[in-house]
């Protein structure tokens, strides 16, 4: 894929509020709001510290 087509993507993504994005000079941040959380290897669950509902704009 080109460069244009994944910030075409990421735009979209960011847009429908699935991702956030955050850039600077040094690198680029992504969190993933809509996410609860992930389950692990073992079973267990990581929550999402970055949720819509905890976020501050």
């Amino acid at each position: 894929m080109g460069r244009k087509r994944i910030r075409n993507l990421l735009a979209t993504l960011t847009d429908m509020g699935l991702i956030d994005t955050c850039r600077s000079r040094v690198a680029s941040v992504m969190t993933f709001p809509c996410l609860t959380g992930w389950e692990t290897v073992d079973g267990g669950i990581t929550s999402n510290p970055l949720t819509h509902e905890q976020r501050e704009e």
